[in-house]
């Protein structure tokens, strides 16, 4: 009924009767009249939006996300067709006809940073982990889905050499869309389940066990790994996040991951992402490996023994557990975590911070591997959010342990350098002799501790700063010198932490800089034994 003609009371006001009382018929027709305009209105609504969609309706059916712009022309018919993924230059190249000679499994590596027969393992995992499960499935138009093979050639791409989905499409035949679909379904499994299965960090000494032999030929021994921070730039951070991600050592907008790595570049543990903004001392803070370390719940099996003097000046051996690991001097001063002496004051320190400078040099040359491998890494991220970017750095970390593995660069290496050479140095030209060799093996360090310039502050060749001749024993004095018996260094070992249940000494109940002085008259009486070792995969100095 119109709502002008209506006679029925619009308001409860018009329900009463001549004493003021509510009328019940009155009230019912009341009630009648709201519910017929309600649903006259609800009526009304469905009809514009029925309109609506009728507008919206087209004329043509919906083009399938997998489908290309591309058309070919049929050599049969001689009309255009669109063109289909397994009409693309990759499938056949890839796909259908598998690369044989050398050269083409060469460059097939340096076009997917991987051997081809590792991208096949690798498509066979995701296959029957079924990682993606809506790939390779018809589509709601009824057109098949696109190859898994493709999509993997196309995620490799993007992340070794940055490519836009654009360009993967003009390679594959499948859209630009689905590329980009794929590829975040790609770096999310990677964070996840190939993160999980080829980065895995130590937490018992049994573990960590493979990952200390290098360290321990070069004189470090208890230490499993160094660690170091670094940023990748992303650049669609979300813009309420923009000026806590701004900062460091980049002038975009990047995130900061600290990582820990062996001496053979595998990554053993990397943090989520933070913003660049942070510094070393907070990155730690939120490192639960290296926190663990100091906390005691990660590593605190480790075993391991350090060669000190007695109060007489005999070498004896002195026990430790837990572990600890190399660092620059940007962290916090956790004795787990241990840097190269800032300001050495003796030889023997300079000599030990140079050497521990040099094997620090493996996470970043992780690093280097890693952003040389994939470009994206160097060149930023254009995928939106700090997630995604996160997502995109531990595939990265997850694909480097990989390859380390697929190229056999994994293996221990059991052989070493000895850090003397047979015969006297000067029957080599330096150029010949490693750069390291030439720093710590003169017996002179050319640092200036006078502030007037290098000259007057040298030792003589083979003898350590602020030494003592004499005709007895040696020991060391509280920073790493030999001196007399006197020095009394040996009794500070005793009572500078706490013991194990085996007798051993905490080395995260220890200070700081005892436990690092320790490590530097480990270091001199294995260097001054010959018994230290560079670390080599062939026992072959480069």
């Amino acid at each position: 009924m119109d709502p002008i003609f209506d006679s029925r009371p619009d308001s409860l006001l018009q329900c009463l009767d001549e004493d003021g009382e509510l009328a019940l018929e009155l009230v019912y027709d009341y009630h009648d009249r709201v519910d017929d305009e309600w649903e006259a209105e609800l009526a009304a609504k469905a009809l514009k939006s029925a309109k609506k969609e009728k507008k919206r309706k087209r004329k043509h059916p919906r083009k399938s996300p997998t489908a290309s712009n591309f058309m070919k022309m049929n050599r049969e018919t001689g009309e255009m067709e669109r063109m289909l993924p397994e009409d693309s230059t990759w499938y056949t190249l890839y796909v259908a006809n598998a690369p044989s000679t050398p050269r083409q499994l060469m460059k097939f590596r340096r076009r997917a940073r991987m051997p081809y027969q590792k991208y096949l393992e690798l498509v066979e995992d995701a296959r029957e982990g079924d990682w993606f499960p809506n790939v390779g499935k018809p589509d709601a138009t009824g057109r098949p889905g696109a190859p898994l093979e493709l999509l993997v050639l196309g995620a490799l791409r993007y992340l070794g050499r940055g490519w836009t989905f654009d360009d993967i499409e003009e390679a594959t035949a499948i859209s630009e869309e689905t590329n980009r679909r794929f590829l975040h379904e790609f770096i999310r499994v990677g964070a996840t389940i190939m993160y999980d299965k080829y980065v895995v960090a130590p937490t018992t000494a049994a573990e960590a066990e493979e990952h200390m032999h290098e360290f321990e030929e070069a004189g470090f021994p208890g230490c499993p790994l160094s660690s170091d921070g670094t940023h990748v730039v992303g650049e669609k951070i979300q813009a309420r996040l923009k000026n806590q991600h701004i900062g460091g050592k980049e002038s975009h907008t990047a995130r900061a991951y600290n990582t820990s790595v062996n001496h053979r570049r595998r990554i053993l543990f990397s943090t989520r992402g933070s913003p660049s903004s942070w510094n070393d001392k907070t990155l730690v803070l939120f490192d639960s490996f290296l926190a663990g370390m100091y906390n005691g719940s990660v590593l605190s099996d480790v075993e391991f023994d350090l060669l000190d003097y007695d109060e007489s000046g005999e070498v004896i051996t002195v026990g430790y557990s837990g572990a600890y690991a190399i660092v620059d001097n940007g962290y916090l001063r956790w004795p787990t975590t241990v840097p190269p002496i800032k300001w050495p004051v003796t030889y023997n320190e300079s000599r030990w911070s140079r050497w521990l400078e040099s094997m620090r040099k493996d996470v970043e040359c992780t690093f280097g591997i890693m952003k040389g491998r994939f470009r994206i890494l160097k060149t930023g991220i254009r995928l939106h959010g700090v997630e995604a970017i996160d997502h995109v750095w531990a595939t990265c970390c997850a694909l480097h342990n990989f390859l380390l593995e697929a190229d056999g660069l994994n293996e221990r290496w059991e052989e070493g350098v000895k850090s003397d050479w047979e015969g006297p140095m000067g029957d080599h030209d330096e150029a010949d002799v490693p750069l390291i060799f030439q720093r710590v093996r003169g017996g002179t360090v050319h640092t200036d501790f006078s502030g007037m310039g290098n000259g007057g502050d040298e030792s003589p060749p083979g003898e350590a700063f602020g030494t003592e001749r004499s005709g007895g024993s040696t020991a060391p004095n509280s920073r790493g010198s030999a001196t007399s018996p006197a020095g009394g260094e040996a009794s500070a070992i005793v009572g500078s932490a706490g013991a194990s249940a085996s007798g051993r000494k905490e080395v995260r109940m220890m200070e700081f800089e005892t436990f690092r002085q320790k490590l530097v008259t480990h270091f001199s009486i294995k260097w001054e034994r010959k018994e230290i070792k560079w670390p080599s995969r062939n026992g072959v100095m480069e």
